[in-house]
C-alpha cells in the first residue's frame, strides 16, 4: 500500500474529488422502472373504477416515455377502457386535453412521473381546461442519487477526457525527456481540416468509406511531421523547445486557417462519426482506442529498450550520450510521437464533431500538461509514468465536469484550473530531493502521500468557494451556452435570461463556449447528463454544435437556440424554437446606408464572420440589398474578422493595403468595426472611408455619437434574452410556438445617438 500511495497518490486526489462531487450533486431523481410503475398502478387500483379517463404522460426520449407506455398498457390489459397516453412535448399533452374535453369526456386522472409536473400544462390543468382541472396527478415515490454518478454523466466524463488522454501519451514522453510540446493544440486544429479536406476533395458527404481513414491516415502524418521538425530543431540548434514549439504552433494553426480560408468543412462522409461516437459491444469506440493506447504505450515506456532510452535522455543527457543512447533519435522520436498523438486526436475531435473546423483545440496545450504533470510527470525530466498521465487526464475531466454539474461559471473554473495546475507544479518541485523547502518537509517526517491530501483540500476549498451561489431553486433549472462571455453582449443576454428565469422560480447557469466548438459541445453534454429541465444554446459554430442539439434531444431536454441558428436540417428539426435578431434584415439596413453615405458608387469590403448564421445572414442581407437595387458598389472584398476588435485591425489593415482607393467598409458587428476604424485611422483614409457596423452595443453607439460609425443596425439583447425564456414557459404550458421568433433591427444614426440615455449610460 505505500508503494501505491508513493507511486500513484494522486490517485487518491481522484477519488476523493469523485466522492466531493457525488455529495454535492445528491438530489431527489425520478423513478420510471417496473417498480414505479407497478406502485402507481396499485395505486389507481385501489381507488379508481374501470371506466376513469385516464392519461398516462410521458416526455420524449426520457424514462417517463416507456413509464408512459408500459403503464397503459398494463392499465388496458387489466381492463380500463377510458386510458389516453401522451408521450412527447406539453403541446401533445394539450391537445390531447382539448379532444377528450371536445368529445365529452375529460380527464379524471393524471399518471406521469414526478418531472412532469414542472410542465405547467400538467400542474395547473385547471386553469386551461377547467373541466379536467380536478384531475388528480399521481407519481411514483422520488429517491435520491448523485447527479455525478448517473450512469450518462460518467460516459461524458470519460468523453470528454479521451483526446485530452490520447495526446498526453505524446505529452509524456516529451516531458520525460525535459522538452515542452505547446503545439499540439494546433495540431489538433490542423490534423482536422487537413482530414475533412481530403474527405471533402473525394467527393464529401458522396465519398467512399475508405476516405475517412485515408484522411485521417494523413492528418496524422502531417501532424506526425510537424513534430519531427520541431524535436529537430530542438536537437540540431539547441532552441529551447518552449520556444520552438511556440513557433511551431503559431505556424500550425495558421496553417489550418489557410486551407480553409476560416470555413468550417460540413461535407464529409456520413460515417466519419463511427469513430468519435459509434459504439462497439456497447463501449464507445474512443474509449476501447483509449484502453488500447495506454496499454501500449504503458508496455512501451515499462518494458523496451527505447522506453529506458526515453528515461535515461530525460534524467541526464550526457550520461545517456556516454552510454550510447542515440540521443537524436530519442528526442526527434518522443516530438514525432506527440505530432502524432496530437493528429489522431484532431481526429478524433473531427468525428465527435462530424466537422473539421481551424478553430479547435485552443488552450489544449495546458490542459494536457496539466494533466501529465498532475500526473506525476515531472517538469525537470527523467520520472514520470503513463498510467500516472491517464488518472492526471481523469482528474482534469472530473474537475471540468463537476464544476459544470455544480454550476461554477465559466471564468471562475479558469481559476480553479489554474490553482490545480499551480498546484502541481508546487508537488512537482516536493518531489525535487535537493530543494530546500522537500529537506525540511522531509525533516518534519511528512509523507509524499500527504501532499496529494493538501492538492485535495486546496482543490476543494476552491470548489466550494466558487459554489456557493450555485445552489439551485426548488422549481427547476436551465442551463446556457453561449459564445463568449467576454463579449458584453452575451454577458447582458446572461444577465437578462438569469433574472427572467428568477421570476419564474428557476435558476439558470450560463456557461462560455469560449468560441471552441468541442468545448461547447462538452458543456452541452454536462447539462444533458445532469437533467437541466431546458437548454438555451448561442451556437459557437452553427454546423458544428449540431451534434449537442442531437445529444440533448436524445436525453429529452427541450433546446432553444438564440441570436445565431443552427444549420444543420436535421438537428434545427429537434429544436422548440429560435429566438434573435432578424439579421437579414439587419444586412438590409446596412446595404440601405451604405448606398446613401457613398454616393452608391465605388469599392467597398465586408468584414466577415463565416462560422456563425447569423453574421452570414447579415452579409447575404447586405449583399442582396444591392443587388435587388441594382446598386454601383463593387464589393472587392471579404474576409473573417472573428467578430472581434485585434482581428478586425489586422484584417482592415490587409485590405487597405490591397485595396487603397475603397469607400466604404462594413462590419458584421462593432467590435471589429471599431478595430477597422484603427485601421482606418493609421492609413489616412478617415475622410475617404465610410464605416457601418452592427449591434448597437455601447461602444457601437458611442462610434456613432463620435461619427466614427455612420450607422450600427441595433439589435436588443435583452428583448432576444427575455423572449426566449418566455418561449420555454410557453413551451411548459403546451403553447403552439413559431419554430423561428425574429426581433427586427433598427438603424442606429448620430441622431438617435445625441440624446440617447442608453448611449449616455454606457448601456444596450
Amino acid at each position: 500500500m505505500k508503494k501505491l500511495l508513493d507511486n500513484y497518490g494522486i490517485f487518491w486526489v481522484l477519488i476523493g474529488l469523485c466522492v466531493f462531487f457525488s455529495v454535492l450533486t445528491l438530489k431527489r431523481q425520478t423513478p420510471s422502472g417496473s417498480a414505479a410503475i407497478d406502485e402507481v398502478f396499485e395505486t389507481i387500483q385501489n381507488d379508481n373504477s374501470k371506466d376513469t379517463s385516464i392519461v398516462v404522460v410521458g416526455a420524449q426520449n426520457q424514462g417517463s416515455a416507456v413509464f408512459a407506455q408500459s403503464l397503459s398498457d398494463r392499465l388496458i390489459a387489466s381492463g380500463y377502457t377510458e386510458v389516453k397516453t401522451s408521450i412527447g412535448l406539453p403541446l401533445n399533452f394539450r391537445k390531447l386535453v382539448q379532444e377528450e374535453e371536445k368529445a365529452g369526456n375529460p380527464v379524471q386522472l393524471i399518471a406521469t412521473t414526478e418531472d412532469l409536473l414542472k410542465w405547467t400544462i400538467v400542474n395547473s390543468l385547471g386553469d386551461y381546461f377547467p373541466a379536467s382541472g380536478n384531475a388528480p396527478v399521481i407519481t411514483p415515490e422520488s429517491y435520491f442519487w448523485p447527479d455525478f454518478l448517473k450512469r450518462e454523466n460518467l460516459l461524458a466524463i470519460v468523453d470528454r477526457i479521451v483526446v485530452i488522454a490520447v495526446i498526453a501519451i505524446g505529452m509524456t514522453m516529451v516531458i520525460i525527456t525535459g522538452g515542452i510540446d505547446l503545439s499540439v493544440g494546433s495540431l489538433i486544429a490542423l490534423s482536422a481540416v487537413i482530414a475533412t479536406v481530403i474527405m471533402k476533395s473525394f467527393g464529401g458527404l458522396e465519398a467512399s468509406a475508405w476516405t475517412i481513414p485515408l484522411g485521417f491516415l494523413v492528418g496524422m502524418l502531417c501532424c506526425g511531421a510537424v513534430g519531427g521538425f520541431g524535436g529537430y530543431l530542438v536537437h540540431r540548434f539547441r532552441v529551447a523547445p518552449f520556444i520552438t514549439t511556440l513557433g511551431v504552433m503559431m505556424m500550425a494553426r495558421g496553417l489550418a486557417f489557410t486551407i480553409t480560408g476560416g470555413f468550417s468543412i460540413y461535407q464529409v462522409p456520413e460515417g466519419l462519426t463511427w469513430l468519435g461516437q459509434g459504439r462497439t459491444i456497447g463501449i464507445p469506440n474512443t474509449v476501447i482506442l483509449l484502453i488500447l493506447l495506454y496499454v501500449c504505450a504503458h508496455v512501451f515506456m515499462s518494458r523496451t529498450r527505447y522506453g529506458r532510452y526515453i528515461y535515461a535522455v530525460g534524467g541526464n543527457e550526457e550520461a545517456a550520450r556516454l552510454s550510447g543512447v542515440p540521443i537524436r533519435l530519442i528526442l526527434i522520436l518522443v516530438y514525432v510521437v506527440s505530432g502524432l498523438a496530437a493528429g489522431l486526436g484532431g481526429c478524433i475531435q473531427t468525428s465527435q464533431l462530424n466537422t473539421g473546423t481551424p478553430n479547435i483545440g485552443v488552450m489544449y496545450e495546458l490542459y494536457v500538461i496539466a494533466a501529465v504533470v498532475v500526473g506525476g510527470t515531472s517538469l525537470s525530466g527523467g520520472t514520470g509514468r503513463i498510467l500516472g498521465t491517464l488518472i492526471g487526464a481523469f482528474i482534469i475531466s472530473v474537475l471540468q465536469n463537476g464544476m459544470n454539474l455544480l454550476g461554477i461559471e465559466s471564468y471562475a473554473q479558469q481559476v480553479v484550473l489554474g490553482g490545480v495546475i499551480l498546484a502541481a507544479v508546487l508537488i512537482d518541485k516536493m518531489r525535487d530531493q535537493s530543494t530546500a523547502a522537500v529537506v525540511e518537509v522531509r525533516k518534519a517526517g511528512i509523507p509524499k502521500w500527504a501532499w496529494g491530501s493538501a492538492t485535495v483540500v486546496i482543490i476543494l476549498g476552491g470548489l466550494i468557494f466558487f459554489s456557493q451561489k450555485a445552489g439551485f431553486a426548488s422549481r427547476g433549472k436551465i442551463a446556457m451556452s453561449c459564445m463568449d462571455l467576454t463579449n458584453p453582449f452575451f454577458k447582458l443576454i446572461a444577465n437578462t435570461m438569469e433574472a427572467e428565469a428568477n421570476k419564474y422560480g428557476y435558476d439558470l447557469v450560463a456557461l462560455s463556449g469560449e468560441m471552441d466548438a468541442a468545448k461547447q459541445n462538452n458543456q452541452l453534454a454536462d447539462f444533458a447528463a445532469q437533467g437541466y429541465d431546458a437548454i438555451f444554446i448561442n451556437p459557437t459554430d452553427s454546423k458544428a454544435v449540431s451534434e449537442g442539439v442531437k445529444n440533448a434531444w436524445e436525453a429529452g431536454i427541450p433546446v432553444f437556440t438564440f441570436d445565431v441558428q443552427v444549420t444543420d436540417p436535421e438537428a434545427n428539426e429537434k429544436l422548440i424554437c429560435h429566438i434573435g435578431s432578424d439579421n437579414y434584415q439587419g444586412g438590409r439596413l446596412a446595404g440601405k446606408t451604405m448606398m446613401e453615405v457613398t454616393g452608391n458608387s465605388g469599392d467597398i469590403a465586408v468584414l466577415s464572420f463565416p462560422e456563425a448564421s447569423s453574421c452570414i445572414f447579415r452579409v447575404q442581407g447586405f449583399r442582396d440589398y444591392l443587388r435587388e437595387n441594382n446598386s454601383r458598389l463593387r464589393i472587392v472584398s471579404e474576409l473573417s474578422a472573428k467578430g472581434n476588435r485585434s482581428d478586425g485591425f489586422s484584417v482592415a489593415t490587409d485590405i487597405l493595403q490591397a485595396h487603397p482607393d475603397i469607400v466604404g467598409m462594413f462590419a458584421i458587428n462593432d467590435p471589429s468595426a471599431l478595430g477597422a476604424y484603427a485601421a482606418i485611422v493609421k492609413a489616412g483614409k478617415v475622410e475617404q472611408i465610410k464605416l457601418i457596423g452592427f449591434d448597437a452595443s455601447p461602444a457601437g453607439k458611442q462610434a456613432v455619437f463620435e461619427k466614427k460609425l455612420l450607422d450600427t443596425p441595433q439589435q436588443f439583447p435583452a428583448k432576444m434574452a427575455v423572449g426566449t425564456v418566455e418561449a420555454y414557459f410557453k413551451h411548459l404550458a403546451g403553447e403552439e410556438l413559431p419554430k423561428d421568433i425574429f426581433i427586427p433591427c433598427e438603424h442606429y444614426y448620430y441622431e438617435d445617438s445625441v440624446s440617447d440615455e442608453s448611449r449616455i449610460n454606457d448601456q444596450w
